[in-house]
């Protein structure tokens, strides 16, 4: 990563968190937190689980932060770390598109995630950046 290890480290540590909670909250309550109708919306359009959604969202957040801290040179880690955040970045693109193009309704827990996968990419170093830029763009 471009900057001291600590910092994306931290930032895939809160998307973990952040997606540990509303999976407990989704296995205990029923429901997630959403700070707004949004989340709503996107859950009733989506055919997969929203339990599905943030634990897959854990379990990406939680390899991101592991690769971080145990890849900080160039080393296979590295690499592995830098194709995680591109397919992280693919897969909110397209979360984003349809939540914009389809639902017509914006989660706001989806926006927070899509902003953690952007600055984590942001954090890899500027290669890293334009090559998310280039797959979210496609």
């Amino acid at each position: 990563m471009g900057v001291n290890r600590t910092v994306p480290v931290t930032v895939a540590l809160l998307g973990a968190l952040g997606a540990a909670v509303q999976s407990l909250m989704l296995l205990v309550q029923g429901k997630a937190i959403c700070l707004n109708e949004g989340c709503r919306v996107v859950e009733g359009l989506t055919r997969v689980s929203p339990l599905y959604v943030n634990l897959a969202g854990l379990g990406f957040f939680v390899a991101v932060a592991v690769l971080a801290w145990r890849a900080p040179g160039p080393t296979t880690g590295r690499r592995l770390l830098g194709a995680m955040l591109l397919a992280g970045i693919g897969a909110e693109g397209v979360l984003f598109g349809y939540q914009t193009f389809v639902a017509k309704a914006f989660c706001s827990w989806c926006l927070a995630v899509f902003a953690l996968v952007v600055v984590l990419n942001l954090l890899a170093g500027p290669r890293q950046a334009l090559r998310a830029a280039a797959v979210l763009a496609a």
